[in-house]
């Protein structure tokens, strides 16, 4: 119900905190950072509930090619389900015409004076006619930023969602953009929107006629609590496992040993289908340090390709001594430039 100084209309604006239903520790803790805020804290979809049964009934689809730039992992549950859960906000404000939308993760830090600072923000905000999207909190990722005013710049690469303000015009560009049927970590997904992600190799996937104007604080007032990563809901949940069922990794495994758990895992980290051959079964191989041997992978290999069709693409490899650091596209995409069929 308040008025502001500058020339622009907001009929309703409102609140919103992201919480999961079972986090309710974190939902005392942001009310009373938030003091006499009115906020709606909503659902947040569980990333640890979450299946592609779940995630084929709500709608959404998962951008497969997508890899973390960073480490070369799939998207983890937990990201999808914070993806979902910012897109639900912007849904539902589209549904209601709610015109201005302030939104906060549940492990963020807010000022004491924050209603005060708000109010400053959306005065000056609206001496930008084209605004559509504000940080209040961000990770830079580049160098990029570009100055705007006293107050605000144009921000470069940027990573956390922790807090930010968003108008309805900027909520329709994302729901337009086709974000839920190719879902990618969704501060990933805003810069590239904003056409300051360096990764363009994505935005064929989506509909993007007119970049998100993003705007940020120049001075930020909100920032995740310490330590949040390390616990992270998001972070720290089970990888998509399969990306691509066109490849399936074979390898010779007798006894569960410790290399043979760290090939396993890089193959769930990076969603690629495995058969351990062998597993369970006693070797008759021979011992390499002493000589020469193998002739059991080979036989556990042949056996295997008897059941596969023609035309099925396998990567054959040791397992005890290797991991993976791809996912089934890279590995398919190196594969078929060669235009062999053995590499």
């Amino acid at each position: 119900n308040k008025v502001y100084s500058f020339k622009m209309k907001i009929e309703t604006m409102e609140t919103f905190v992201i919480n999961l239903e079972r986090c309710e520790e974190k939902k005392v803790t942001m009310k009373k950072r938030l003091k006499d805020m009115d906020a709606t804290f909503l659902k947040a979809v569980d990333g640890k509930k979450l299946n592609n049964v779940k995630l084929d009934e709500l709608g959404g689809k998962i951008l497969n090619r997508w890899k973390d730039p960073f480490s070369g992992r799939n998207m983890t549950w937990g990201e999808v389900g914070c993806a979902l859960s910012h897109y639900n906000i912007y849904e539902k404000c589209i549904n209601e015409n709610i015109d201005i939308a302030i939104i906060f993760e549940d492990d963020c830090l807010i000022p004491d004076n924050f209603q005060e600072k708000l109010d400053v923000i959306l005065n000056e905000l609206g001496n930008i006619p084209d605004w559509e999207f504000c940080y209040l909190g961000r990770k830079a990722m580049d160098n990029c930023d570009k100055n705007v005013n006293d107050h605000f710049v144009k921000p470069g690469y940027s990573y956390w969602l922790c807090s930010y303000i968003i108008n309805l015009k900027g909520m329709k560009k994302i729901l337009d953009s086709g974000m839920k049927t190719k879902l990618i970590p969704v501060d990933e997904f805003l810069p590239l929107l904003g056409g300051v992600s360096p990764h363009k190799e994505y935005n064929q996937y989506y509909d993007i006629p007119e970049t998100l104007n993003m705007y940020s604080l120049k001075n930020l007032i909100c920032r995740p609590e310490p330590g949040a990563f390390s616990v992270s809901e998001t972070e720290h949940t089970k990888e998509i496992e399969e990306t691509n069922n066109d490849l399936l990794l074979l390898a010779t495994g007798t006894d569960m040993t410790d290399g043979l758990k760290r090939f396993i895992n890089s193959c769930n980290v990076y969603g690629l289908r495995y058969d351990i051959m062998g597993l369970g079964t006693k070797w008759d191989g021979g011992v390499m340090a002493d000589g020469p041997g193998g002739g059991h992978k080979i036989n556990f290999l042949v056996k295997k390709l008897e059941t596969l069709k023609d035309d099925e693409i396998v990567l054959v490899t040791d397992s005890y001594d290797v991991i993976m650091c791809a996912n089934s596209y890279e590995i398919l995409d190196k594969y078929k430039k060669f235009n062999k069929p053995i590499v």
